[in-house]
């Protein structure tokens, strides 16, 4: 089983900010789908070219998110090598996507608390750029602010190549 989590801030008030890119694509993947609830994370299960796989969206903040990689994994018979997180990046211009199969947090709170939590880093992510804070902005404000009808287009089309990686 493929165990793909997509990392992000729960609640509206986040939705379409960079920080939840990684929401965006595994909302994308699992469409109509229906998410089920769990103690740290939401799911949802579906088939990928033959492979099962399982949709994760962390309920916990985006600094959090290693308890409920954690308790997916503990649940699943699933090893790092099935794992895949897909992430928000600042130090990748908006639009553009990095793969790894393994690899430090980057700075990430989000992958350092995976890290942290699961003992290892072994685990493949997806890194999808958000772009540099623009001068005046904190890093902070930048990322969990809205990703903007400027540069909807080249997001979303990252995000679509995300979910077909």
């Amino acid at each position: 089983m493929l165990i793909v989590v997509g990392l992000g801030n729960p609640g509206a008030r986040y939705n379409s900010t960079r920080h939840n890119v990684g929401f965006e694509v595994v909302e994308f993947l699992g469409g109509p789908n229906q998410w089920v609830s769990e103690k740290t994370f939401d799911y949802a299960q579906l088939t990928i070219r033959s492979r099962p796989v399982t949709l994760v969206k962390p309920t916990t903040f985006m600094n959090e998110s290693g308890a409920a990689v954690y308790d997916v994994m503990s649940l699943s018979s699933a090893t790092l090598s099935d794992l895949i997180v897909l992430v928000d990046d600042i130090h990748l211009d908006i639009g553009r996507i990095r793969i790894r199969r393994s690899g430090s947090e980057g700075g990430h709170n989000g992958l350092r608390s995976i890290i942290s939590s699961l003992g290892d880093d072994g685990f493949a992510r997806v890194r999808l750029g958000v772009g540099k804070a623009p001068e005046g902005i904190s890093q902070i404000d930048h990322v969990l602010g809205p990703i903007g009808q400027d540069n909807w287009d080249v997001a979303s089309k990252a995000i679509y190549r995300s979910a077909e990686a």
